[in-house]
């Protein structure tokens, strides 16, 4: 899957450029919404998830994001 990320000034994603999606775009509420992993790809760290965690939930957003969640994938 490739994703182009904009980030904000604490490093979290605002906007995510997928190719594969009709509107191009995946948002916080996509996020929250969808499996995180179905969005971003394997390989993403228990940190970028504690982040993405507190944005939805500073945001008010409800999520399923669970707090041990990901472990990094090499290969």
């Amino acid at each position: 899957m490739d994703i182009d990320v904009q980030l904000d000034a604490l490093g979290l994603p605002t906007r995510m450029v997928n190719t594969l999606k009709r509107n191009g775009f995946t948002t916080l509420g996509d996020i929250a919404r969808c499996d995180l992993v179905a969005l971003l790809g394997p390989g993403i760290g228990p940190e970028t998830a504690r982040l993405l965690r507190f944005e939805l939930d500073r945001r008010g957003i409800v999520h399923h994001i669970p707090k041990r969640h990901f472990i990094k994938s090499y290969g």
